[in-house]
């Protein structure tokens, strides 16, 4: 086995194997292949998000909720998803804000569900978020301000590499790769793991999942006749 740091430029699939162009060195081939490229969640380009990226703005409660617990803690986002992840935020503290960053029609359901799980929603813009080394508070465009020791923001999750598209894979409503079990419909040969199709997005989900397609790999080269050659025994 060979690992090699490099970037890949592009991959062609061919009749019975993939060609890998890297970015310095020969094409590379190999009858299958496995993408573990993952997504890129969207930070929002609003003053702060990025400042305070990792220290007080977060994208997953149940990565970084526990060490804000009992804290004043603020979604941010529009929509139904926005509102289940406010909703969700309650496992970790009462004083909860869902903050939509204009205004928002709530279905009456949904405002049932606010009311129900005591979630406070705003609707001013944003200017801003403010603190020193950590997230403290946000600046809405009218001039009012809302404590804040942790934000967690809800947006779109995008694919880190177009090479899933570009190898004609399909995907789901929130641009994960469609597959069965590891494997991307519609493109033989071609198995997937971590971020790239749905599920947990979180490092050791990757990990184990990089496992599962390891196996199902190695048991599609079994069903192809590519066996290890046995070493002759000497006398």
């Amino acid at each position: 086995m060979e690992i090699r740091e490099t970037r890949v430029i592009s991959v062609r699939q061919e009749i019975d194997y993939f060609s890998v162009q890297v970015e310095n060195g020969e094409p590379q081939a190999g009858r299958l292949l496995l993408l573990a490229t993952g997504r890129c969640d969207e930070i929002p380009d609003k003053t702060g998000f990025r400042r305070f990226y990792g220290r007080g703005v977060y994208h997953c409660p149940f990565c970084d909720g526990w060490e804000h617990r009992n804290g004043a803690l603020v979604c941010y986002g529009r929509g139904r998803g926005a509102l289940d992840l406010a909703v969700e935020l309650r496992t970790w503290s009462a004083d909860v804000h869902l903050c939509t960053d204009g205004p928002v029609e709530w279905s009456d359901e949904e405002l049932a569900l606010l009311a129900e799980a005591e979630v406070r929603h705003e609707d001013h813009q944003i200017a801003s978020l403010e603190g020193s080394e950590r997230l403290q508070a946000i600046s809405f465009a009218d001039q009012t301000r809302l404590r804040c020791d942790a934000l967690f923001f809800y947006s779109g999750c995008s694919q880190r590499s177009t090479l899933p598209e570009r190898l004609g894979c399909t995907f789901d409503e929130s641009g994960a790769v469609r597959c069965t079990g590891f494997r991307a419909i519609g493109v033989t040969g071609l198995f997937v793991a971590g971020n790239v199709q749905g599920g947990l997005h979180m490092a050791i989900s990757a990990a184990a999942e990089g496992a599962h397609a390891a196996i199902d790999i190695n048991d599609e080269l079994l069903k192809r006749g590519f066996l290890a050659v046995a070493p002759i025994l000497q006398a």
